[in-house]
């Protein structure tokens, strides 16, 4: 409710009320309710990035509670996204030591381990993971974290099955963000980091997209130059293309688009404009380009895989369903012995 813009005292409203007591019990039930309150106004406080406000009444409710992981957590994931790594290692690792089995947030912890470069940690953390739960969305994004430094496309891979499992996992969203621009593909990276930012603005996020758009603002500048050299470089204008949906503006990718089909039979041509009609819903049309895409190259797999999500659009059927197959399985124990 906090992050759908309730005020605390609008969600204190709601809680539940006990019966009148007295005595020890009176007191107890009062004591017990003001943490509660403290807690929804932290709550409130991240929601609406007031990251200062929310520690402070954090910290303040984990005097109280020194040992609770829940409150351990909630501190240790407010202090990494402000920047306070030490701190927020900390107490992850104390809410690990008194939860072996906690696996909320460790994907946050993974990231700061890597910031690190505390490897054997990262290590054992998601050799435990692995074998606490493998299903949980957590633990591909703490894979992905592992896996960056030998093979950031693996990785990558880590990173969407994390979203797949769960849509609204916001640190999914964020590793996404930073593998795309570390592989050179700030388009894609700045619809990640939107989307974390629609799901949990915060400066993570914020960062990412500026990040994102300086690239994309490089990028554009170094293929419109590269057309005005080359005015048949399809390669340029195809990017060019991607950076004008990105940006919004599907109509001027279409037109460019288009210019090139006059003088070019390429199937990426092709798949490109069917790409942009399907993102406006105008579904006849990227049909019928991607069929243009398999006459001229029957074993082109961007326009297999987007004819095919195509078609489920057009039957009502959701494109990002998982599907029940093998593929969703996790081999617990063949990541292991990787990591090992």
């Amino acid at each position: 409710m906090a992050e759908l813009g309730s005020s605390a005292k609008e969600i204190i409203s709601l809680l539940p009320q006990s019966p009148s007591r007295s005595g020890r019990a009176l007191s107890d039930h009062l004591e017990s309710g003001r943490w509660l309150q403290r807690y929804v106004e932290a709550q409130c406080c991240i929601a609406s990035n007031d990251y200062k406000g929310g520690l402070e009444i954090f910290s303040d409710i984990l005097q109280r509670f020194q040992n609770n992981v829940h409150i351990l957590l909630e501190v240790a994931k407010v202090e990494a996204i402000v920047g306070k790594n030490d701190e927020a290692i900390l107490n992850f690792e104390k809410a690990r030591s008194l939860d072996p089995y906690v696996v909320t947030y460790m994907d946050e912890y993974a990231m700061l381990l890597k910031k690190k470069s505390e490897y054997p940690k990262l290590n054992k953390l998601v050799h435990d993971l692995l074998n606490i739960d493998a299903t949980k969305p957590e633990v591909f994004v703490a894979l992905s974290v592992f896996w960056e430094r030998k093979d950031e496309r693996g990785a990558l891979s880590y990173a969407e099955k994390s979203i797949q499992i769960d849509e609204r996992h916001v640190s999914g969203y964020i590793m996404k963000g930073n593998l795309l621009l570390s592989l050179n593909r700030p388009d894609a990276a700045a619809v990640a980091f939107r989307n974390a930012q629609e799901l949990n603005p915060d400066l993570r996020s914020y960062q990412g997209l500026v990040h994102s758009y300086l690239a994309i603002s490089k990028a554009k500048k170094f293929y419109e130059s590269a057309l005005r050299l080359e005015p048949g470089y399809l390669g340029a204008a195809l990017a060019l293309a991607e950076l004008h949906v990105v940006e919004g503006r599907n109509g001027e990718a279409v037109s460019l688009l288009e210019r090139y089909l006059k003088d070019w039979a390429d199937d990426s041509l092709h798949v490109k404009l069917a790409q942009v009609f399907a993102a406006t819903n105008m579904l006849q049309e990227a049909l019928s380009h991607y069929q243009a895409a398999l006459r001229i190259n029957s074993q082109s797999e961007a326009a297999k895989k987007g004819l095919d999500r195509l078609e489920k659009l057009m039957k009502g059927v959701d494109p990002d369903a998982p599907e029940e197959d093998e593929d969703n399985e996790v081999e617990g124990d063949q990541e292991e012995t990787e990591l090992l």
